[in-house]
């Protein structure tokens, strides 16, 4: 939505639509959204929780990458939107001179028009969160995509449009006129003008390509987002270089440019020095899967965070789903949640006036019609499975085992159920046992406790609450040393 504003003098126009700078300390917790907390869910039964499901697009747990990459887009779009501040006299001049017709063909010209920005590359395969990452950024960094700017004869405006930002796809096709039509149209589908169809009557690709640039400099952008970016149609395109000429030439004119996608897409730009400088001034970022479950942004900050979306009453099982989300989503962020997301409907499909989410339902989850495909997906990942996979995902070497020296093939082996089962077992066994030292423990101290002093029973408390927090971390050491390592 647009707004109305008055100038006032001072500051810079350009970043009053921005929320005040938030510093690395407090990026973490603004950048989380848990949409749950917002409704009354649990007044209504678990059956009718079901629709609820689909807000987990809205929730975001983020991880320690997330707020690295949301710090390097905020401080590239106040950089570039300080740096064309409507208040400086030189910045006048050149957004006049880049109003000019042909301006962008005069090669004198394109010196005067210089004001450098940053651009970054946000690089992962599918289901990573990479899109999902710079969206909630975005959003947090500028809640309005567009500001309107009233008469300001100070900035030398009657009125502005200011975009924020524009998020568009790379197209398939591979195409420049394609890439024309994307940007155009992404402005036109916020802006309400016609800015695609002037592009379609330029004399060639080259005048509609400079018209789109002085669109987006007029308009003040304060950041690109070409996104989808592949290697099928831009690494394997040969029209790449030009695209990259592009892409530099927005820089310069000083609107900041991330492109997001998968890897194999940036291997070719990696060969040339100058565009990996440019694009490194916000940031190279390349988002991986989690290889065991013990690095530390899987659980401790993706699936606990993930997790807290839960339309169930209670989940007696949470940290059993929580050791065994590696294992069956190999690590993937996407596979796990919408693992999670059919554990929960299965959960509330059994009705009831309160349901609790257990580690059955999570097994229950991995033969879903909605997550079996996602399931051969892990286990390909993984290695577990050796059968004809994905072009567009890398995985581990096949594991080696008996079945396949004896003759069997592991393809038809479902490796998930017994993980998962194993580690239910395991750590319900360890929960038995834990309950029943310390009842053999509370059982000895009642026991002692009849036949001694006051004073005597200070002492041993205190030698028992030491034991204690003793035999606790011994019991810890045990369990990392049998550990088996990823």
């Amino acid at each position: 939505m647009s707004h109305e504003v008055s100038q006032s003098d001072g500051g810079n126009p350009l970043t009053e639509p921005l929320v005040p700078y938030i510093p690395l300390s407090a990026m973490p917790y603004a950048l989380r959204h848990e949409p749950l907390t917002e409704i009354d869910w649990r007044s209504l039964s678990p059956e009718m929780r079901e629709p609820l499901l689909d807000l987990q697009e809205q929730h975001f747990a983020p991880t320690g990458l997330a707020v690295e990459i949301a710090m390097s887009i905020q401080n590239a779009v106040r950089s570039s939107l300080d740096r064309r501040n409507p208040l400086s006299a030189a910045e006048r001049k050149r957004i006049n001179l880049l109003s000019l017709q042909g301006a962008l063909d005069d090669s004198q010209a394109l010196v005067a028009l210089s004001n450098p920005a940053n651009g970054g590359i946000v690089a992962a395969e599918t289901g990573l969160g990479k899109t999902t990452i710079l969206r909630q950024a975005l959003k947090l960094i500028a809640p309005q995509q567009t500001f309107k700017h009233g008469r300001s004869e100070t900035c030398g405006w009657s009125k502005l449009k200011q975009v924020l930002y524009l998020h568009i796809d790379f197209p398939s096709n591979g195409t420049r006129w394609a890439l024309i039509q994307r940007l155009a149209g992404g402005l036109d589908a916020i802006l309400g003008t016609d800015y695609a169809s002037k592009c379609l009557r330029l004399r060639n690709v080259d005048a509609a390509l400079a018209f789109v640039m002085s669109l987006l400099a007029q308009h003040r952008v304060g950041l690109v987002v070409v996104d989808e970016v592949q290697e099928d149609s831009f690494a394997s395109s040969p029209l790449r270089w030009e695209f990259a000429r592009f892409f530099l030439s927005l820089l310069n004119l000083g609107i900041p440019i991330v492109l997001c996608g998968h890897p194999a897409a940036f291997e070719v730009l990696g060969q040339v020095a100058q565009v990996m400088r440019r694009f490194s001034g916000i940031g190279y970022f390349k988002l991986d899967r989690a290889k065991s479950q013990s690095e530390p942004w899987w659980e401790k900050a993706f699936v606990r965070g993930a997790m807290r979306f839960n339309l169930c009453d209670t989940s007696p099982d949470k940290d059993v789903i929580a050791t065994g989300a590696q294992v069956v989503s190999a690590g993937v962020p996407g596979i796990f949640v919408k693992l999670y997301l059919e554990a929960q409907r299965i959960a509330l499909r059994r009705g009831g006036t309160s349901v609790a989410l257990s580690a059955s339902d999570f097994q229950r989850a991995c033969n879903s019609p909605r997550t079996i495909q996602l399931i051969k997906m892990a286990q390909w990942l993984s290695g577990a499975t050796s059968n004809t996979g994905y072009a567009d995902l890398s995985r581990e070497p096949p594991q080696k085992n008996n079945a396949a020296t004896s003759g069997k093939t592991t393809a038809s082996r479902v490796p998930h159920s017994p993980d998962v089962a194993s580690i239910v077992t395991k750590l319900r066994r360890a929960d038995k046992q834990d309950r029943n030292r310390s009842a053999k423990r509370d059982s000895k101290n009642e026991e002692l406790l009849k036949n001694l002093s006051a004073d005597d029973i200070r002492v041993v408390e205190r030698s028992l609450a030491n034991l204690a927090a003793l035999e606790e971390h011994q019991a810890q050491l045990t369990l990392e040393a049998k550990s088996p390592k990823p």
